[in-house]
């Protein structure tokens, strides 16, 4: 269940771009291989608290998808990637 709600919360990221996308150090590629199979940017968006940006998340399919109960029906391969981009600093003793 976890699962198919951050797919859901994926599906709401921006939509997705036909050429490489920069979200600030992060960049986000059209396309990708995930277990043999070439699957494609349905969406992406950066989770940001106040002004520092926490990650990207980006969301691949085979065929895209525009809501979130097409993506839940469909039975095909899907890959979602988060980049964490906080880095902690280490806690002075």
């Amino acid at each position: 269940m976890a699962h198919k709600i951050i797919f859901l919360l994926a599906l709401l990221l921006v939509p997705s771009l036909s050429i490489a996308a920069d979200s600030g150090k992060v960049v986000v590629t059209p396309t990708i291989t995930c277990a043999d199979q070439k699957l494609q940017l349905n969406g992406f968006g950066a989770r940001k608290k106040l002004f520092i940006k926490l990650y990207v998340a980006s969301l691949y399919v085979q065929e895209q998808v525009s809501n979130a109960s097409q993506f839940l029906e469909m039975a095909q391969a899907s890959c979602m990637r988060l980049h964490i981009t906080l880095q902690k600093s280490p806690r002075k003793k």
